[in-house]
């Protein structure tokens, strides 16, 4: 049985480069009498899998003979964005992005720009580039791109449980990246982290359902976020609205279980990055009462 059906599988196999007109019924026959041989036959996982790939190398799926006809516009920017753009010719990228109608174009270059998941994740600075040059011949298209990174921010806050994780990642990663290409201001930034640890946590009902004790993934966002652009909130305003974000931070985090080795080691990297002084909180209490002094500061102030 085992021989048989790896036979046919080569034959099959074979045969799926060259279809002769007067051979398809005979091929045809062939492939029938080959899976039912598979059906009535007690061959083992390995050899069904043969048997179907041989098969489905011959007759594909008519979902996989159908590919998405694009018009060519948007066939060329697909072209330009993931698989011409790299360090290398993003001035070039650039300087053709620039010759396209604009007003047909950018509806559509502002959806390829979103889709960063599908570019290498060190990529993303490039993106985030092509937009500010971009961004500065035309403002609509750095304002939409923001809107539209903050809009699927909030939403993966709202439906944590739909996954795309690595896509959620780059998404903060580039709205990083923007704030390094000027395409946003650093208290638009500390909005999206004061979102990010406190969506959603106005009720302890929503705040368990939305971000429970046990589940660690806004702290990887925040770590991505200030990863990427943190490094300019050293002074200033910026420096000391960094300062208090950090306070909060420790509260939040204090707040959760026990932090997995990985995450725990890429916090404490990113306080010794950012603020290698810092006064570091040895327990929730302490943190919570550091973030109740900074309210009451402001409140009199």
């Amino acid at each position: 049985a085992a021989a048989a059906a790896a036979a046919a599988a080569a034959a099959a196999a074979a045969a799926a480069a060259c279809w002769p007109a007067e051979s398809k019924v005979r091929m045809e026959n062939l492939l029938a009498v080959m899976m039912r041989l598979r059906n009535v036959r007690n061959l083992d996982s390995r050899q069904t899998n043969a048997v179907d790939s041989a098969y489905f190398a011959c007759r594909p799926p008519d979902k996989a003979m159908q590919r998405r006809r694009r018009p060519p516009l948007q066939e060329y920017m697909r072209h330009l964005i993931f698989e011409v753009l790299s360090d290398g010719s993003i001035v070039e990228v650039l300087r053709k992005l620039m010759k396209l109608p604009w007003a047909e174009a950018e509806p559509y270059l502002l959806k390829c720009l979103l889709k960063v998941s599908r570019v290498r994740f060190q990529h993303i600075a490039l993106i985030a580039s092509l937009a500010g040059g971009l961004a500065q011949y035309h403002d609509s298209l750095g304002v939409g791109l923001v809107d539209l990174v903050l809009e699927d921010v909030r939403w993966g806050l709202d439906h944590p449980t739909q996954g795309n994780y690595q896509q959620r990642l780059a998404q903060v990663r580039l709205l990083g990246e923007a704030y390094n290409y000027m395409l946003l201001d650093s208290r638009a930034v500390f909005d999206v982290l004061y979102m990010l640890i406190g969506h959603a946590h106005d009720s302890e009902e929503t705040a368990l359902k939305l971000d429970p004790p046990d589940d660690f993934f806004r702290i990887r966002l925040v770590i991505a976020l200030l990863s990427t652009c943190g490094s300019y909130f050293s002074k200033g305003a910026a420096g000391r609205r960094l300062d208090r974000f950090l306070t909060f931070m420790q509260a939040y985090v204090a707040a959760k279980q026990q932090l997995p080795l990985d995450v725990e080691a890429d916090l404490q990297d990113l306080y010794n990055q950012l603020r290698p002084r810092l006064e570091h909180f040895n327990s929730y209490t302490e943190a919570a009462a550091a973030v109740s002094d900074i309210l009451a500061k402001e409140a009199a102030a």
